[in-house]
Parts: C-alpha cells; sequence; structure tokens
C-alpha cells in the first residue's frame, strides 16, 4: 500500500513540476508503532558525533575515494555511445510529450530583420503558417496541461 501511495506522489510531483504548482503532499512513512524492530536500530543521522576512523580506515577510505576518481575520470574520457545518444537524440532516448510542448516554433529569420511593409507573398505565407503552428502548440499545450489537472484532482 504505502509503494503505490509513494508511486502516486511520484506522478503527482511531476505534474506538479510540470503545472508550476507548489502545493504539499503526503509522504507516508510507518512509525515505530508499526515496525518495533526499530527501537532497537540506530541510523547515522541520528548519532550527532562524528564517527572517528582509525588511520588505516583513513588510508583505505583514501585509496577507495582516489580509485574511484579514476574510474570516473576513465569512464568520463571517450564513452562512444554517450555521445552518439548526445548527437543523435539531445541525451534521450524516448521523446517525451511534455518535452516537445515546452519547445518554441522557431520564428522565421525575415520576421525579426524585415519591416511587415517588406515582406514578399511567399513570406506571407510563410508568416501564416508560423503562426498557424503557434496556435496549434498553444492548443496543445492547453489540452496537455488541462489533462494533468484532471489527472491531478483524481
Amino acid at each position: 500500500e504505502i509503494s503505490k501511495i509513494r508511486d502516486k506522489n511520484k506522478r503527482i510531483t511531476k505534474i506538479l513540476n510540470d503545472l508550476d504548482l507548489d502545493e504539499k503532499k503526503v509522504e507516508p512513512e510507518m512509525s515505530v508503532l508499526e515496525k518495533p524492530e526499530r527501537l532497537l536500530t540506530v541510523e547515522d543521522h541520528e548519532v550527532k558525533v562524528e564517527k572517528y576512523l582509525t588511520p588505516e580506515q583513513r588510508k583505505k577510505l583514501e585509496e577507495q575515494q582516489k580509485l574511484d576518481e579514476e574510474r570516473r575520470a576513465r569512464e568520463k574520457g571517450d564513452n562512444q555511445r554517450e555521445r552518439a545518444l548526445d548527437m543523435m537524440m539531445g541525451g534521450v532516448l524516448e521523446i517525451r510529450k511534455e518535452d516537445e510542448l515546452k519547445k518554441d516554433v522557431p520564428v522565421p529569420l525575415f520576421m525579426q530583420q524585415k519591416p511587415e511593409t517588406e515582406w514578399s507573398e511567399d513570406e506571407v505565407k510563410l508568416v501564416k503558417e508560423y503562426e498557424r503552428k503557434v496556435k496549434d502548440l498553444n492548443e496543445e499545450r492547453e489540452k496537455f496541461r488541462k489533462q494533468l489537472e484532471t489527472e491531478l484532482r483524481k
């Protein structure tokens, strides 16, 4: 049951971020009464004193950190798969609808450079096409926003 609630909370958080809303949600946790075995365990965040490390442990920890750093440097160096993914698909494997709706329609260059009176017939057609695309995109955004709001109310 708690895992279902957590899954719903993740979805709610995603929807709230997409809608730019700031609402609080309930995060369920089991209390000590529901899990009596927790009475006898101490978690790291409950201890206020810094953990004491022997010189051997410190040395081992430093070596481990060096190895991790070297490994990350090697992985970061030349990863063909990630480079190819970035080049071809912008770093994502699946294109999501909400990502596409966040993009704006590019404004034709001549609209920024020439006044309206100097536009040719082809350019006027391009402007109408651009305005139609902007209108369609705004309608899609509004539909998606309403869909998210309806899902949020459930």
